[in-house]
């Protein structure tokens, strides 16, 4: 814990404090310190004014009495006296000796004085001011400074105690943080670790308060279950690969095992290597299928983006597979916007147009006997649609999102022809043009709506009518 980024950073702090705490507490100590020494000076000048005022009215003798008074007082006002001849003896005062230590140039002096009290040596600091009087007198007029020195030290150990307990505080409460911090960043280690052996379920817990943490965990969270839906996907895609590919290999090597060990003429040789092309073929679709929605997943959104013509397109697309529905004994339909108006929207039509085919060949193949399949463009709404549907047996809305998924197919015996990547690579294409694809009831059947936005579509008026086929 104490070699975390986060208890560093709460110590830097709890020492910025410290150090800041520090600062203030001195500028008050400096600040209370030379209020008090002005006052001392000022005390002791205005004392020093009033006794030479004395002096010179009076004279020394007047001069001795008025020391003298306030000698008597000393206990109360804390101020020092000393008269002194130049040469000669001390005339009167309340110090015992004139003090050694020399004067500044403006007579001013601090020391010591040293008394007996009751018995006991006392040492207290004192300041002064001395004057020379022109009888040849020496005047000193001081002040005792043991509340000054005093309040210093109590100063002093105050800001060694403010500084100490604000740093010792801020060290508790890096502690503290650091600890909190830390089993939140522990939780989403711990999940990282449980993703790294394999179990991929594993969340990073919220606490609820909608701190950063939250949202970070709530980010991760939704990042893995993005992954987990996609390495479930991938799963599921390589099963579904292995069971699709497998009955044709199957098939494949049956026949050309029985080719080999049988006896057969030229036309059995031939049906056998028909039999494998057909199985190629099956294999190669289904792998140009997976390289077409790779593709379109990955490609830039803006590439080979033109205006496109939705009316021709999806007509053109609807004429090409008539003869299929014919064949098959259905009847198509392409029907036209409404008041004769094209629908062009800004898109790929190489992709659009592969969408588009893809929805009316599933309609095809999955549409009985006799069924019907509709395809129309509606330009209205504010949005452009591109719709086929069909009277066939539809899908269970509860199948609709799954059946968008690769390799996904209703029927469990997988007797239709098909890779079950058709759907998968209209929604890729309808992702890619920011259009939305919807699965709905046809009753009966089903209606797939191939929607585009208004910012994605526009309308031009038609330059001859739309035609029916069917």
């Amino acid at each position: 814990m104490f070699r975390t980024t986060v208890f560093r950073l709460a110590l830097i702090s709890a020492i910025m404090f410290a150090l800041l705490s520090g600062l203030v507490l001195g500028l008050v100590f400096l600040t209370t310190a030379a209020l008090i020494d002005q006052q001392t000076v000022t005390a002791i000048n205005t004392e020093m004014a009033g006794l030479e005022d004395i002096y010179r009215r009076g004279g020394p003798s007047r001069l001795i009495e008025a020391i003298q008074s306030r000698v008597n007082g000393f206990q109360s006002n804390h101020l020092i006296y000393l008269l002194k001849r130049t040469d000669g003896p001390t005339v009167v005062g309340n110090l015992n000796t004139w003090p050694t230590v020399p004067p500044d140039r403006n007579g001013w002096l601090r020391f010591t004085v040293e008394s007996d009290m009751d018995g006991r040596r006392q040492v207290w600091p004192a300041q002064a001011r001395i004057v020379t009087l022109p009888s040849g007198l020496r005047l000193l007029v001081g002040r005792d400074m043991t509340e000054r020195s005093n309040f210093s030290r109590i100063m002093e150990q105050s800001l060694a105690f403010a500084l100490g307990a604000a740093l010792i505080l801020g060290i508790i409460g890096g502690v503290v943080m650091s600890r909190n911090l830390l089993s939140r960043i522990d939780a989403v280690n711990t999940t990282a670790q449980t993703i790294l052996e394999g179990d991929l379920s594993g969340r990073v817990p919220v606490s609820g308060g909608g701190d950063e943490f939250d949202r970070l965990a709530t980010n991760l969270n939704s990042m893995l279950d993005r992954i987990q839906k996609l390495i479930s996907a991938m799963r599921e895609v390589t099963d579904n690969i292995a069971h699709d590919l497998r009955s044709p290999l199957n098939r494949m090597r049956s026949r050309l095992e029985i080719t080999l060990v049988g006896q057969p003429d030229l036309a059995e040789y031939r049906r056998s290597l028909e039999g494998a092309l057909e199985d190629t073929d099956t294999i190669l679709h289904t792998f140009n299928a997976l390289l077409s929605i790779a593709r379109i997943e990955g490609r830039n959104a803006k590439e080979n983006f033109a205006p496109v013509d939705l009316t021709d397109l999806a007509g053109g697309t609807a004429e090409l597979y008539e003869p299929v529905a014919e064949e098959r004994g259905q009847t198509l339909a392409f029907t036209p916007p409404e008041a004769g108006d094209r629908a062009v929207v800004v898109g790929d039509r190489h992709l659009l147009s592969q969408a588009i085919a893809n929805l009316v060949d599933n309609a095809i193949k999955y549409t009985p006997e006799g069924g019907q399949v509709r395809v129309w463009v509606d330009a209205a709404h504010g949005s452009t649609r591109v719709v086929v549907a069909d009277n066939g047996p539809g899908v269970p809305e509860e199948f609709r999102s799954a059946v968008l998924n690769r390799f996904v197919r209703l029927e469990q015996s997988r007797h239709t022809h098909g890779t079950g990547l058709g759907l998968s690579l209209v929604s890729a294409v309808a992702d890619l043009h920011g259009a939305r694809l919807d699965l709905l009831d046809n009753a009966p059947g089903l209606r797939v709506e191939l929607v585009f936005p208004e910012k994605a579509a526009r309308r031009t008026p038609a330059e001859g009518d739309g035609a029916a086929v069917g």
